[in-house]
């Protein structure tokens, strides 16, 4: 694999920044991103892939050299080459208890044990993401970018932070089987940590990855052409990169490769790079030359502030499914907010903001269904009276969020649509999603603790007089979200656990392991109010 830059500015009479906006605003489509692992590396401070390969070969016996020599110096191959010398000790070891207590029962492939370990680490990394100084604006800055869609090659959850209402597609399959809609999505194509088997890491991932690589290629080759592309945290030489644009020119004339290199833009960061730049480049492989185009800098804060200037604007893609199947969209109680189209030929010619529904009841609560959050069900679990329509939340918006990762309430609406027995179980003949039935089938273990904190939460339970009260009194904001859960049902009055929840909802927004622990909390009022009724 080889590649040349060719070092002639785009359009040198305005600055960098300024030219990529003015292309990026007369594109029909907003951008999507295409994110690697320096993004994780940045914000996470997670190692690149030989680092997390030598973390797993210190959870052995041998030194990582054995294992590059097994495998070739092949970093898959020596991935493989880890998890079987892993995979014996991690089943008899007692290290390795909890990891086995959590997804020992789930694993089907000898080369889990490693990608569970492979998924702690990248996990236990969340807690790294910056909150203050430069890189704590530019996560705030990219927050407000205005992306139709994201593509991953990481694991770790830094997107789903930071772009929290979009919908996660996990691996190859779901892209590929699922009926993606290009528009608020991201794509994992190796995989999620929340899932360690799905991870894309051993030899024989890769090659099953490889063997698919062409269908996956054509998915996202509609996606390319009608979005302008934008990777970050790769390199010109990065093979997963190189990967997919070869199989797009392998399909592409010479004329509509030269067409999509306007739509392809690398960001490379240079420490040393005082104005933003943007050169010509060429990615090449096995034959083949696709260009792109190469913005360099030091920091990313201008550029994802100028993302955050764009316009939302729907690609050709998806107003030809608006054209079959339109939704409601309500954005608040306002009627000159509101705009119901029965055809998209027919739209009203005044000045709206775009907007959608065909099927669907008008008279809604002040969201439409299909754009309920998880943040809006867990707030709407600590009102008085639900502002939805149980039956609607359990036949759709459950089914939609139990995919993501997170935890959401289900049983409000599941007690409010009847489903419920006394004990918080389905009622028997009960007709729901899977997912909602097997959510229901852990109880209340989805609101317990991680074993590694669990001996200090009691600890400060214990000191603290196993009392709500008096966690908060003796105990930081942060401190009684982690403890309160391990608390016994007399340590509290559910309406002094709503109370404290609906005063501390901020949280939410705030934090991320506050929002994990606050969250947490909420399922476990959810669940005793709504699931036990009280008892």
């Amino acid at each position: 694999m080889g590649t040349s830059n060719v070092n002639e500015i785009w359009r040198p009479d305005i600055g960098a920044i300024d030219d990529l906006e003015a292309h990026l605003r007369a594109h029909a489509s907003a951008p999507l991103l295409f994110v690697g692992s320096g993004m994780s590396r940045r914000y996470l401070k997670l190692p690149d892939w030989e680092g997390l390969l030598r973390q797993l070969a210190s959870l052995t016996e041998r030194p990582y050299g054995y294992f590059v020599t097994a495998g070739d110096g092949r970093p898959p191959a020596i991935a493989t080459a880890i998890a079987e010398a892993l995979r014996e000790k991690w089943w008899a070891d007692r290290k390795f208890e909890e990891s086995r207590s959590e997804f020992g029962d789930s694993l089907g492939t000898r080369e889990g044990p490693l990608k569970v370990e492979a998924a702690k680490l990248t996990r236990e990394s969340l807690s790294n993401l910056p909150t203050e100084g430069d890189l704590a604006k530019e996560i705030e800055a990219l927050k407000k970018s205005v992306v139709d869609a994201v593509i991953t090659t990481n694991y770790d959850q830094l997107l789903e932070t930071v772009f929290e209402d979009f919908r996660p597609y996990i691996g190859q399959d779901e892209l590929l089987f699922s009926d993606p809609q290009g528009v608020g999505e991201i794509y994992k194509i190796h995989g999620d940590e929340a899932f360690p088997e799905s991870m894309v890491l051993t030899e024989g991932d890769f090659g099953q990855f490889e063997e698919r690589n062409p269908y996956l290629a054509a998915k996202l080759l509609t996606l390319f052409v009608e979005h302008p592309v934008i990777f970050l945290g790769y390199s010109l030489q990065d093979p997963d990169i190189t990967s997919i644009l070869v199989s797009f020119a392998r399909v592409l004339t010479k004329e509509n490769l030269q067409r999509l290199e306007g739509n392809l833009i690398l960001v490379e960061w240079d420490a040393d790079q005082r104005t933003p730049q943007i050169t010509r480049g060429i990615v090449s492989s096995e034959g083949f030359s696709v260009p792109v185009k190469i913005l360099r800098l030091a920091s990313f804060i201008e550029l994802f502030e100028m993302l955050g200037r764009l316009e939302h604007k729907f690609s050709a893609a998806v107003l030809r499914r608006l054209k079959h199947r339109v939704y409601e969209l309500v954005r608040s109680n306002q009627p000159l907010d509101r705009l119901y189209v029965d055809n998209i030929e027919n739209a009203p010619s005044q000045d709206f903001d775009v907007v959608i529904g065909v099927g669907m009841e008008a008279r809604l609560s002040d969201q439409g269904y299909l754009g309920i959050q998880r943040r809006d069900l867990l707030l709407d679990v600590l009102n008085e009276h639900s502002a939805y329509n149980a039956r609607r939340i359990v036949g759709g918006t459950l089914p939609a969020l139990l995919r993501q990762t997170g935890l959401t309430p289900i049983y409000r609406y599941l007690r409010e649509d009847g489903l419920l027995d006394a004990n918080a179980e389905l009622i028997p003949g009960t007709d729901v999603d899977a997912k909602i039935v097997n959510k229901v089938s852990l109880g209340d273990e989805p609101f317990h603790v991680p074993l590694s904190t669990a001996a200090r939460a009691r600890r400060i339970a214990t000191e603290s007089g196993n009392t709500l009260k008096g966690l908060i009194e003796s105990q930081s904001c942060s401190v009684t979200l982690a403890t309160a859960p391990v608390l016994p049902t007399d340590g509290f009055t559910l309406e002094e656990l709503r109370r404290y929840l609906v005063e501390t909802s901020e949280v939410f927004d705030r934090d991320i392991t506050d929002r994990a622990n606050w969250t947490r909390l909420v399922g476990r009022y959810d669940y005793l109010r709504f699931g036990l009724l009280g008892k």
